[in-house]
């Protein structure tokens, strides 16, 4: 980057940061041009660079409160990396001289005000112009620096072309796709032994199916099993009486949520319908029932938190350890399940036990939990999980039951709860979106409360046998074998339609299409005079042309497959690589989509070009593109304080200062 262009880009913010420095200098650094005492300086910190002390700290923060006074969009830095920036600037060579920078500023500002006030704080502050200019050097210099970064990380004009093509190019296709599923009841059961080999083989890895391969795995994820109580509010409604002074007061503290909807005279002048406030005989029902539903609400969560006060009370006591977990109380436990009956004079408390599950499948378990009785407000909750807050942080009981020991490391500084096996959770609550029509967006509201505890906690591990996920690995070889068996008609299709067309390779597959009949039956016509719908696996078959154009960044290829971002390119790859001379009348591909336990067979009708003209009115911003997204990895990368300090070797002494003797 030419050192011209670099002060042209800046000369707008030049005149501020050198009025900035100007004034900074003036005021922390009086007395000639002689640096500050280093007699009283502690040593921070050690670097490539040398020592690095407290008076160099307080340097750099002097210097960055004058970058600061610039605007409050000027990056910040901490001084300490300031300070390296600096120096790693001069070890590589990169300095912006006095007659450089007064060049600069000549072109960005008024110059004889300049010199006006570079003449006025030099005779006040007794520093020398040469300093000045230094120090406006040395922050300049670490901007060229970073210029210098992005442009050796943006893209080159060859791979910017090369980008653009993969987007814009695109390609006609054809599309036939070939189900492994269809296959599966034509594979014979495996033996013992087959089974056995593939438990052996898999056991010890997750699930890890990729574009190129199926790859199936056995190990059991972290799980825990919970039990949990929790009191529908529904049922404490037919409990709530409500007084008429109540119900007054309910009114005007919520009387923007009742209104009535006043439709014009037919004999007035026309006009539109309008919301008019309701008075309290109008809304007296609807303003009994909320209030009630409100009131059990409150009663609801207020029982629960008696609840837990009496469960947690033996854990109370318990020092938590460094890590923040409390060792379990001596004695028994108060039971979870008794609490129904300890509290049934006051409440309906519903228990319920989980089995063993993952952290997916206990996300989900709550999705669908067993244990609402009031059906009817499923469409109203604004989260089905129940929810537990702290300030603005938040955990689903999903979340806090897999925080638990033995499953969850918690970070230094840990401040979110985290559960011993059998300690109650603290109360938890879906929470109720309301939709009103005074309101002008949904309101949240605590609704249902819960309070559970982790009784078993099993780490990730293998199975202990075959026998734990037999019927898995009988059903996953099967389809491993169905699908080598779908590759094998995916070939045979792609070799008939490179010499008379996929269509017509499909029109002719008859064994094909009546395997994969027999793996679904035909759904039954909707009318007795039309004929049944064709089978889910010969509709995908096709061939069909997918609804959105085919370019070399597509990741996905028609409905049939949504995720794919392998096959685009072959297709194009194919196209050319295409001999001209081959007997071949068609360009065919066949593919493995792995993942998806499918296979493509794609016919490329046409490639549409690319014109060097709408390149060349695109390439100022794609240029400018390249330029943004280097500059963002610059700030994430370059930039970033942990890169800073390993690049420059700085060591923190500050550290094992503060670390007790021996």
């Amino acid at each position: 980057m030419r050192f011209t262009k670099f002060f042209r880009r800046y000369s707008r913010a030049l005149l501020m940061v050198f009025m900035s420095l100007l004034l900074v200098t003036w005021l922390i650094t009086p007395g000639g041009n002689s640096g500050p005492s280093r007699r009283d300086d502690i040593v921070i910190g050690n670097s490539i660079h040398g020592e690095i002390t407290s008076g160099d700290w307080a340097l750099a923060q002097a210097e960055q409160q004058a970058l600061a006074a610039l605007d409050s969009s000027v990056m910040r830095f901490d001084p300490l990396d300031f300070w390296l920036l600096t120096k790693e600037a001069q070890r590589m060579g990169i300095r912006v001289g006095s007659e450089e920078v007064q060049a600069a500023l000549a072109q960005s500002g008024n110059p004889q005000e300049l010199q006006r006030i570079l003449a006025g704080i030099q005779q006040s502050s007794r520093r020398s112009a040469e300093g000045l200019y230094e120090l406006i050097g040395r922050w300049l210099a670490v901007q060229k620096l970073l210029s210098i970064q992005e442009e050796a990380l943006a893209e080159s004009a060859p791979r910017i072309e090369v980008a653009y093509r993969d987007a814009t190019q695109k390609a006609d296709v054809q599309v036939s796709v070939i189900d492994s599923r269809a296959f599966v009841n034509g594979v014979a059961e495996p033996t013992e032994e087959e089974l056995q080999a593939f438990f052996e083989a898999n056991k010890e890895r997750f699930p890890g199916h990729t574009d190129d391969q199926i790859e199936f795995g056995y190990r059991l994820p972290d799980r825990v099993r919970i039990e949990y109580v929790t009191i529908d509010p529904k049922s404490l409604e037919p409990k709530i009486s409500a007084r008429q002074r109540e119900l007054e007061k309910y009114f005007q503290e919520n009387a923007w949520n009742y209104t009535k909807t006043v439709t014009p005279d037919a004999q007035a002048a026309a006009g539109t319908p309008t919301r008019v406030p309701m008075t309290f005989e109008e809304a007296k029902d609807q303003v009994r029932k909320d209030f009630i539903k409100e009131r059990a609400v409150l009663e609801a969560q207020s029982l629960m938190n008696q609840i837990r006060d009496t469960v947690y009370a033996p854990w109370q006591a318990q020092r938590p350890d460094e890590q923040g977990f409390r060792p379990e109380p001596e004695g028994a436990l108060v039971s979870f399940s008794d609490l129904r009956e300890q509290f049934a004079s006051r409440a309906e408390v519903i228990y319920q036990q989980t089995p063993l599950m993952s952290y997916e499948e206990l996300r989900k378990y709550f999705d669908d939990r067993p244990d609402s009785l009031s059906g009817q407000l499923a469409d109203q909750l604004g989260s089905p999980e129940p929810i537990y807050s702290e300030g603005s942080n938040r955990l689903s009981a999903s979340e806090l039951a897999f925080r638990v020991k033995g499953l969850y490391t918690p970070q230094p500084e840990e401040r979110l709860p985290v559960l011993s096996l059998n300690e109650p959770s603290p109360v938890l609550v879906t929470r109720k979106t309301n939709f009103s029509p005074g309101m002008r967006r949904p309101s949240e509201t605590p609704y249902q409360p819960y309070m559970f505890r982790v009784v078993q906690a099993e780490p990730s591990a293998p199975p202990a046998s075959l026998d734990e996920v037999r019927e898995q690995v009988r059903a996953d070889l099967k389809l491993m074998k169905a699908h080598t068996a779908a590759g094998e008609h995916a070939r045979q299709l792609a070799e008939a339609a490179r010499s008379v067309g996929l269509a017509a390779a499909v029109e002719q597959a008859t064994e094909l299409k009546q395997l994969l009949t027999a793996a679904e039956p035909a759904a039954p016509a909707f009318l007795s005079d039309t004929p049944p719908a064709p089978s889910a696996y010969v509709t995908e078959l096709g061939p069909a042309a997918p609804l959105q154009p085919v370019t070399r960044m597509s990741d996905q290829l028609g409905q049939y497959l949504p995720d794919s971002q392998k096959l685009p390119r072959e297709i194009f790859q194919a196209v050319e690589e295409a001999d001209p001379s081959s007997a071949s009348a068609h360009v065919v591909v066949v593919n493995d989509v792995a993942k998806l336990f499918k296979w493509a067979v794609v016919e490329i009708e046409g490639v549409k070009p690319v014109y060097r003209g709408e390149f060349d009115q695109q390439r100022p911003r794609l240029h400018a593109m390249s330029s943004q997204l280097a500059a963002q990895e610059v700030l994430g990368g370059w930039l970033n304080p942990e890169n800073i300090h390993l690049r420059n070797g700085f060591v923190d002494n500050r550290a094992a200062a503060t670390q007790p003797a021996d």
